[in-house]
């Protein structure tokens, strides 16, 4: 089972050489929005020197630009695909230029707005570090994630190898000796510090001890340049220093309690060290270390940095939250991600309250919740830390407010007012993927992961184990039968699909017909309850409609789902599905599953999908868990079509109401209702309209959705209403007597809205009621009754009478 190592860190994610480490609508009709959670991995951050407040930021979707100093950004793509971008950095010149490496490296001269490639020369593959000689602003070197050190000494315009011997080690973090930018070092390995002394044409190894030592992050005392600080992983001693420049290394860590150190940096007079467990600061040359303070987040992958227009400003790489700044050298921090998407999401959930109140959770595991259908994200975390990311996050469907988030190794925590959060007693830390409900009972919980199923009867207080005889296998999603709340489904990695008909006292295989691989992803047809889909690691989707006892493959249907995610139904159209695949698209079915489109909208930033939800109160619109870019949402709409109510009669001077129902997209919808007798048009979904005479009206409605129209048409046949001038009660015989006007030959009367059929019509001006003690018990003295006569045409009158 995939788990995140922080350390050491991966080639392709690691942050460069002082490259550290506004969408507006949330739900756009066929093009898919964000409005966050903002924060997420950054991997750097660079600004400009000629623009104080200008920043360039990188992340695993693409580079994003800041005017204020890192309060708000915008995602740039002028120039530059929307993929990963691992470092970037600044030239002071001249000419000013800002630069961003990833998949080959990329240029700015406008400060960050347009972007060109600079990659001539290059090697083709990941760019993990860039660095920029203080002598010449044109002069920069890249390290690609395959090894090897490569020059510009023209600003990019062409590359060369460089580097002797380095021979084909991955470099990382080069960095320039003040005041003598000639003489360099670097990180390279596995391990190794290395020295050049002629700009990076030639490298040797110093300090023999370091050989073995995987070198994240270098880094000279700010008071004197022969002090070196190397960062590395906790079983290699976390911190090492050199009072030598390089020659001898000692560990410096006391305090820091052995965290791998991703970035050292020397800034506002104090040496920081960012690490796996928190921002730690030394103030007398790394003998000692504390923790920067209690206001920043726990888990740190990136580097710090200062900016060049203000000695006190600092900017810091955190893991998911992504930047934080502060602007008193330290001392207070607060995040300044608004804009990024770069958060790793696990899962997405809907409540039943209107307007949609979603929860998502990620990667660190911190959760937040929009109470305005995405438009806007709250961190709700009281009582989490960040350290071990969040999998799965359910809602009670008795109790909304109850949440109930598993984690990657850190156990199940519970809320019961969405807000606040505790740990449960149980199950072990290790169970994450599988996460459900009762939907008849809050406290009931089941929960999945390394390779045992547990329950709990009573909210998490305590759990049993119900594995059973279950085969020893990692299980990865859990399912509760809405209508049979004993009855329960499981997805194992190997092992197939189980189910259970007594709340997991016995387990039966289900899996005939599925391939003999992973079922990442289940899901309970919520129309039918007895079709069940099976979403697989590699071999796409199965549907069974006899509760399992045969599966069949479904054609076309998207492949690679993740754990635990990925499939949803709308439960406002049956038979419409959404399925969400790995690295794919979002795909959606409007045929229980036959036949399946992908949705293929422009605007998503990342397509690796472990969660997603269908709107319960917004017809058609989902929100998807984009693994790396926060929570997207979009209101599919495509071969629109529309449907109308309208009655076949009215009556003259009458209300008469109209309706309209696009198959989709209908928020963005708009109306035209032409009601046939030369009056007005409408533009309401649902008007009404009075007809001033009678006479067979064609009336017509034209829905249109974006750039999509469908049109309805029909005819309403206006009559004159009957009209009702006295009733009176006529004995003996028991009757009753209508007078009137246009009262029809075939007239008939409801009495409190049930048909009496002793009705004599006599003529136009009259009909007779009768029924002698029938009657009488129908129409009691003393209570007052509504009595509706509808003519033969279809006109109607009501009156009430009482005697």
């Amino acid at each position: 089972m995939r788990r995140r190592q922080t350390f050491p860190i991966p080639a392709a994610l690691a942050a460069a050489a002082l490259c550290l480490c506004t969408l507006a609508s949330w739900a756009g009709l066929n093009e898919w929005t964000t409005a966050g959670p903002w924060g997420g991995v950054t991997y750097s951050v660079a600004a400009d020197p000629s623009a104080p407040g200008t920043l360039i930021a990188t992340s695993g979707t693409g580079i994003y630009r800041s005017t204020d100093g890192g309060t708000h950004w915008a995602h740039i793509t002028a120039g530059v695909p929307s993929t990963s971008f691992g470092c970037s950095v600044a030239s002071p010149g001249p000419p000013v230029a800002l630069y961003a490496g990833g998949i080959g490296v990329y240029k700015s001269t406008d400060g960050g707005l347009t972007w060109s490639s600079a990659s001539a020369g290059l090697p083709s593959g990941y760019i993990n570090y860039l660095a920029v000689s203080p002598a010449d602003g044109q002069t920069l070197f890249a390290c690609p994630a395959n090894g090897g050190l490569y020059v510009t000494a023209d600003g990019g315009g062409t590359w060369t190898a460089t580097g002797s011997g380095l021979g084909t080690k991955s470099v990382r973090l080069p960095i320039f000796l003040p005041g003598n930018p000639a003489v360099m070092y670097a990180g390279a390995g596995p391990g190794g510090v290395y020295k050049s002394v002629d700009g990076g044409a030639t490298w040797n190894a110093v300090g023999p001890v370091m050989a073995s030592i995987p070198v994240y992050t270098l880094a000279f005392d700010a008071a004197n340049s022969q002090i070196l600080y190397a960062g590395s992983a906790s079983y290699s001693g976390s911190l090492w220093k050199s009072l030598d420049g390089g020659a001898t290394w000692a560990t410096a860590n006391a305090g820091l309690g052995g965290p791998d150190v991703a970035c050292v940096a020397s800034l506002s007079g104090k040496l920081w060290a960012a690490t796996s467990t928190g921002l730690y600061v030394s103030s007398d040359g790394a003998a000692s270390w504390t923790a920067a303070g209690t206001d920043l987040p726990q888990a740190w992958n990136g580097p710090i940095t200062g900016v060049p227009y203000s000695a006190q400003t600092l900017l810091a790489m955190t893991f998911g939250l992504g930047l934080m700044r502060s602007t008193d050298g330290g001392t207070t921090w607060t995040q300044a991600a608004e804009g990024i998407s770069g958060w790793q999401v696990f899962d997405v959930i809907a409540t039943t309250a209107s307007p949609s109140k979603l929860y998502c959770i990620g990667d660190p595991g911190l959760p937040y919740v929009s109470t305005d259908d995405g438009g806007s994200w709250t961190r709700v975390s009281e009582g989490l830390s960040a350290r071990r990311r969040g999998i799965r996050l359910v809602s009670a469907l008795t109790d909304p407010q109850r949440l109930y988030m598993s984690t990657d190794g850190n156990g199940i925590f519970r809320s019961t007012d969405g807000a606040t959060w505790s740990s449960t007693a149980g199950p072990p830390p290790e169970y994450g993927y599988g996460l459900a409900v009762d939907p008849t009972d809050a406290r009931i919980v089941y929960a999945g992961g390394n390779h045992r199923v547990m329950k709990s009867t009573d909210g998490g207080d305590s759990w049993a184990d119900i594995t059973g005889d279950l085969p020893n296998t990692w299980y990865m999603d859990v399912v509760v039968d809405p209508t049979s709340h004993l009855t329960v489904y499981l997805a194992s990695q190997g092992g197939g699909v189980f189910k259970s008909t007594d709340g997991g006292g016995t387990w039966g295989n289900i899996s005939a017909g599925l391939p003999q691989q992973t079922v990442n992803a289940i899901l309970l047809d919520p129309w039918t309850h007895t079709t069940l889909y099976a979403g697989t690691g590699s071999a796409g989707l199965f549907k069974t409609t006899d509760g399992g006892a045969t599966w069949t493959p479904l054609a076309g249907s998207p492949q690679y789902f993740s754990w635990g995610g990925g499939l949803a139904a709308d439960p406002r159209t049956p038979g419409t599905l959404y399925a969400a695949a790995r690295s794919i698209d979002v795909f959606k079915s409007a045929d229980w599953g036959a036949t399946w489109q992908a949705i293929n909208a422009p605007g998503l930033l990342a397509k690796s999908f472990y969660g997603m939800t269908v709107d319960g109160n917004v017809r058609g619109r989902i929100h998807v868990a984009a693994y790396g870019a926060g929570i997207w949402s979009i209101d599919p709409c495509t071969q629109m079509t529309c449907t109308a109510a309208v009655p076949t009669a009215a009556s003259t001077g009458a209300s008469t109401t109209f309706s309209a129902t696009p198959s989709c997209g209908e928020t963005y919808a708009t109306y035209d209702w032409d009601f046939g007798d030369g009056s007005a048009h409408s533009a309401l979904q649902s008007p009404s309209h009075t007809y001033a005479s009678p006479g067979a009206r064609t009336w017509s409605v034209t829905v249109t959705v974006g750039a999509q129209t469908s049109s309805r048409s029909g005819t309403v046949n206006v009559v004159n209403p009957p009209v009702v001038t006295s009733m009176k009660k006529v004995a003996p015989p028991f009757k009753f007597v209508v007078a009137g006007s246009n009262l029809q030959s075939g007239i008939r009367l409801y009495i409190d809205g049930v048909e009496w059929n002793s009705v004599v019509w006599k003529k136009s001006t009259k009909v007779q009621v009768t029924g002698g003690a029938s009657l009488k018990a129908a129409v009691p003295k003393g209570v007052v009754k509504t009595f509706r006569l509808v003519n033969a045409d279809g006109g109607e009158a009501t009156t009430t009478f009482n005697w």
